[in-house]
């Protein structure tokens, strides 16, 4: 290709000479520069041909094409990688068989500091920690420290991680518990002990007692073994109630917290009896004289004030309960007129009737799941009534020496008594049979009044400037033995 276009410039070259015959002197740097463009476009088409595909080279027969070629191109070559000398592998470390707490390992108790994610962790939880310690000393002579803590540390020491501490391992076990349970895990060196509230911690604590520091063979002088298999996650298939605390060995306690208040209304500014239809909270203001009483009528959700009823003949306006069948305020008068009941309709607030009854009531609690009614008068008699307030049978109830008779309350379990004292009050707590379960401790010096039980939450009300009342929340905690 090259050649033939090398001749056709030069018969150009000789064609121009020819029809020039008077420009001689120009021929010689005419063809160099004619050649010299030759040149460059001789290489432009050499590049060229260089980028088209390779093709079969072996000249056909005249009058045939070239068939294309049918080698492969040739495959990039590969990377040989050469492996670098592995190490011998190292042992994996064995599982882990037990924890060990003794003179050479120590142990840590570490409680949360914070209670579901806001103030301190309640009394509850570390008076059970202070009870856990105390029995892995009598069991072993081994003092394990306690702590609260409220951020994690390091630390090779077996360590007991009891509530809802800063530890990611607490946090993992807590966010698999269902509702209404409990678990104690073996992650590694730490034993996660907690419940799905702080309630089920105690219990689940007592548990891990129950199972491994009465077992003499995890338990000697001067040593402590947890193994892998102590871990164990229960789920309880109906609430955990003050009886079942007291069945398990645990002490029923309380805390509160107020949710409203009503003011006194002039001359009437006792608080007495209260009641709740789950929407509304009634409470009961007497004067000093028990000559006259009034109604006040608040929110349950926000405590606002509704409205207050006009003075009616309450006698001394001891308690009052709901029924939910009659839609019924129901006072029961207490004192000198213990045997007089007053209905109250609840949306008016006006009286309805008078009802005497045969036994004297200064304390009264309706029952919806049986429709009936227990009353109690001076903190000495437990009586039960029907639907209309006719009386039934008693139960024998002993008075309480140091606590004043107020009214009462109760929820499907149990009928609770609140009772005031130097300093302190009780819930006296007894089941529907007549049985006295325990006493539970309210931390307050107020004076207990009423409690009633709406949408599965427990309120007692207190006479305190005007009437006061508080959700309680019960709790338990466990003891060295």
């Amino acid at each position: 290709m090259i050649q033939a276009l090398v001749g056709v410039i030069r018969r150009g070259l000789k064609v121009f000479d020819a029809g020039n015959p008077s420009r001689k002197g120009e021929k010689t740097v005419k063809q160099y520069l004619i050649l010299f463009i030759a040149l460059i476009l001789c290489l432009a088409v050499f590049v060229a041909c260089d980028e088209i595909p390779a093709t079969d080279t072996t000249a056909g027969e005249e009058g045939t094409t070239a068939e294309p070629s049918t080698r492969t191109p040739t495959e990039a070559p590969t990377e040989q990688l050469t492996e670098a000398p592995t190490e011998a592998p190292t042992e994996p470390e064995p599982a882990l068989t037990e924890l060990v707490i003794d003179a050479e390992n120590s142990g840590r108790i570490l409680v949360a500091y914070y209670n579901r994610g806001e103030g301190p962790a309640s009394d509850s939880v570390f008076k059970s920690a202070e009870g856990f310690r105390d029995r892995i000393k009598s069991k072993t002579d081994l003092m394990v420290r306690i702590t609260r803590v409220r951020e994690t540390s390091d630390s090779n020491a077996v360590s007991f991680l009891i509530g809802e501490t800063p530890y990611e391992e607490t946090a993992a076990v807590k966010a698999s518990l269902p509702a209404n349970s409990y678990a104690v895990q073996v992650v590694g060196r730490k034993i996660v002990i907690i419940g799905s509230d702080d309630v089920l911690t105690v219990k689940a604590l007592k548990d891990f007692c129950d199972r491994v520091l009465d077992n003499p063979e995890r338990t000697m002088a001067g040593k402590l073994i947890i193994l892998p298999e102590d871990s164990f996650t229960v789920t309880l298939d109906k609430p955990y109630t003050v009886g079942d605390m007291v069945a398990d060995g645990l002490t029923p306690t309380a805390d509160y917290t107020e949710i409203l208040h009503t003011p006194k209304q002039g001359q009437y500014s006792i608080s007495q009896g209260a009641a709740s239809d789950g929407t509304f909270v009634y409470i009961a203001l007497r004067n000093s004289d028990d000559s006259g009483a009034v109604i006040a009528k608040h929110r349950l959700d926000d405590g606002s004030f509704v409205a207050v009823s006009e003075p009616m003949n309450l006698g001394h306006a001891n308690d009052m309960t709901f029924n939910t069948e009659k839609n019924l305020l129901v006072v029961a008068h207490g004192q000198k007129q213990g045997k007089i009941i007053t209905l109250v309709n609840p949306d008016t607030l006006e009286f309805i009737e008078d009802v005497n009854i045969e036994k004297g009531a200064g304390a009264i609690s309706y029952n919806p799941a049986t429709n009936a009614y227990a009353i109690s008068q001076g903190g000495k008699s437990l009586h039960m009534l029907d639907k209309d307030l006719g009386y039934v049978t008693s139960h024998e109830r002993t008075k309480l020496e140091g606590y004043t008779a107020q009214g009462m309350g109760s929820d499907e379990n149990y009928i609770y008594f609140p009772m005031s004292g130097a300093g302190q009050n009780i819930l006296d707590t007894f089941d529907w049979e007549g049985n006295r379960v325990c006493q539970v401790i309210l931390p307050t010096p107020h004076e207990s009044e009423s409690l009633f039980y709406v949408n599965g939450r427990h309120f007692v009300s207190f006479n305190y400037d005007g009437g006061t009342v508080y959700e309680i929340f019960f709790r338990c905690y466990m003891t060295a033995e």
